[in-house]
Formats: C-alpha cells, structure tokens, sequence
C-alpha cells in the first residue's frame, strides 16, 4: 500500500501500535510483524500469538481475512484491516459485525499498489477499503445507534431526509437492520 495512503488512514484513525502482516520491504509503522523471521521485525507470524489489548493495522492477504476475524471476535483488540469490499464473501457479514467507525474507501490511484517495486496493474479491483474494527461490544454498539435503518420500524414513516452522511458515501452494507455507508479516505 502506497505510505501517503497508510499516512492518510493513521491521520484518520490514529496511529496503531504495530504492522501485523508485514515484511522489511513493506511495513507502514516501525513495529512490525513479519510472515517469517526477520531480526528487525518485532514478531514473527501474526496469527501465533495473542491479540488481547493490541491496537494494530493489517493488510493480509484476502485468504487469511476469515481467520482475521475470528481472532478479532475472541480477542480484546482494535484493527485497521485493510480488505476488499466483496459483499458475497462468507465472511463478509462478520466483516460488518466488528465495525466501531465508518469504512473508508481507498483512493483510486495507479500507485496504490506495489510489491517488490512493481506496480499493479489494476488495484481497482480489489475495492479496497480501510475497516475499524473492534471486538468492544460498546464500540460497535454505539456505532451501529448512529445508523439509519435500512426499513422503517411497523407504523412508522420513513424519514423525510435521509440521515446518511453528506458527500460522497455510498451505501456499503446492511447490519442488523442498519445502512452501513462508505466514506472516501480523502473525505473524511
């Protein structure tokens, strides 16, 4: 991920502790966790050990994204996942369940994607968005009682004006009876 771009989220969100799935030619904070051992790296395999109490961000590969969440579920942890918006996933009701913020959609950029100095070809596709999550009850709560309902309750009207944000959200989701909107990274 492009550092302006991981700048932009940690100015958004705040700075998380650690870099969990990371590599030396990679890592967007100073502490990181590497895949396999690096000596500049603070750990070794993210999902070894325990997250209780970690304030973290994460860019895995999308195939360890279930495994990511149920860790997040049975942890005391905030995460800054970085994942695709693919709403047919399996996990990706999970996904909605651990939000505690807005996700925000990443810029649309050719550089926003590079490995080994090379750029790919076409990072769009991915859909790629930051998602706050949490495994604090509170949290998600509180932010799911700041959502417009996706129906109106029996009997009552719908709302006159709509209560989603200004701008350019766009609708991302539905937890719970609850609209999830999308916010671009630039615009929030």
């Amino acid at each position: 991920l492009h550092q302006e771009v991981a700048n932009q989220i940690f100015l958004t969100f705040g700075f998380p502790l650690v870099d969990l799935f990371a590599t030396r030619d990679n890592h967007r904070l100073p502490l990181y966790v590497s895949p396999v051992y690096e000596p500049a790296a603070w750990a070794v395999d993210a999902l070894s050990f325990g997250w209780d109490q970690l304030d973290a961000y994460a860019y895995p590969p999308p195939i360890l994204i279930p495994q990511i969440l149920g860790k997040i579920s049975v942890s005391s942890c905030q995460i800054l996942l970085i994942a695709p918006w693919w709403p047919r996933r399996s996990w990706f009701n999970d996904l909605l369940g651990l939000l505690c913020d807005f996700p925000r959609e990443l810029p649309h950029r050719s550089d926003l994607l590079s490995q080994r100095g090379r750029l790919h070809a076409d990072p769009d596709m991915f859909h790629l968005h930051v998602w706050p999550l949490s495994s604090n009850p509170c949290r998600r709560n509180a932010f799911l009682s700041g959502l417009q309902l996706s129906l109106p309750l029996q009997g009552e009207s719908p709302p006159e004006q709509s209560m989603m944000l200004a701008g350019n959200s766009s609708l991302i989701g539905v937890f719970e009876g609850k609209l999830i909107p999308s916010i671009p990274l630039l615009d929030a």
